[in-house]
């Protein structure tokens, strides 16, 4: 077979790393950009989806999947796509064998870059295969709805996952044409939910929790060594830090707890003032914390100068 070389777009996502159950807050969901690459890719001429790939070649790169990111960002259990951009060619579908959605853990090979769309639709369902799953493709649909668990095998609570899907016209087990782009949904832990609702309850930050001066606390804290020896200033230090350290993990393990209650996408709503309440209260902690250690930090660094001092 003759070989004919296409440029296609291969996406290489930077991901966002982020704490989860950290003595901080968490960012607030967003969805991942990818970073887009030039490259090369051999397609044989002769075979079903060779020759329809350089055929409709306009029509695939204009095919649009896009994840519901304003869905996607505030709902756990749930995700959802929109294809409203979706073309199918008659000749693709006269031929194919099926036409399916492909749904994989991580990133795949091939992306074609694409612009934004909103449109609602029901719920549809996935079926699993051996180490991918598949969707059905409906013409008419415009958005489809997943149950987050049927996209990634196996999810446990707290941990964070992505998924592309991607229209996919197969011809046989070994001739398959990519129709679309690829749709990139991430699915980030139930804290992350409720970061994301937190913001969007009060989004210009206005809580005095949000952010603290700790050069401030540390010269409150400083005048109250003053009234003190500096080994007496030191030893109350330290049982404050101990105290602190407790009422964290108190802290941090009621804030574990309502994350565990919550079973179903209402109880977000539910729980989102205790959350709150919880949340700023562990930036105040660990705020109050960090200016303490920083005075012990001091304190020490004084008794080395001294002593290297001969005091």
């Amino acid at each position: 077979m003759k070989k004919t070389i296409l440029t296609t777009l291969v996406a290489s996502s930077l991901l966002l790393a982020w704490n989860t159950y950290a003595d901080e807050a968490i960012l607030t969901t967003t969805s991942a950009m990818p970073t887009m690459d030039m490259v090369t890719t051999a397609v044989e001429t002769g075979s079903i989806s060779g020759d329809l790939s350089m055929k409709y070649d306009l029509i695939i790169r204009n095919n649009n999947i896009l994840s519901d990111d304003e869905h996607n960002n505030k709902s756990y259990y749930t995700k959802k796509i929109t294809t409203a951009d979706i073309v199918v060619p008659e000749e693709v579908t006269k031929k194919a064998k099926r036409v399916y959605f492909l749904v994989e853990e991580g990133y795949s090979r091939i992306f074609y870059n694409k612009e934004m769309a909103w449109v609602a639709d029901e719920a549809t369902n996935v079926k699993k295969e051996y180490n991918y799953k598949i969707v059905d493709f409906t013409p008419w649909k415009t958005k489809y709805t997943f149950n987050t668990v049927d996209l990634v095998k196996d999810l446990k609570d707290g941990e964070y996952k992505s998924v592309t899907i991607t229209l996919v016209a197969e011809f046989s087990d070994t001739d398959k044409l990519y129709l679309s782009n690829m749709a990139y949904i991430n699915i980030a832990d139930k804290q992350n939910i409720l970061e994301t609702l937190k913001y969007e309850k009060d989004p210009s930050g206005t809580s005095y929790f949000g952010y603290y001066d700790t050069d401030s606390v540390g010269k409150y804290l400083e005048k109250l060594g003053e009234k003190m020896t500096r080994e007496k200033y030191k030893a109350t230090l330290t049982k404050v830090q101990t105290k602190l350290k407790t009422l964290i993990a108190k802290n941090e393990d009621s804030k574990k707890q309502i994350l565990k209650s919550i079973t179903k996408e209402a109880d977000f709503a539910t729980n989102l003032d205790k959350y709150i309440v919880y949340s700023e209260t562990s930036n105040l902690l660990n705020n109050v914390s960090g200016a303490t250690i920083n005075q012990l930090q001091k304190l020490r660094s004084y008794d080395l100068i001294d002593s290297v001092f001969g005091k």
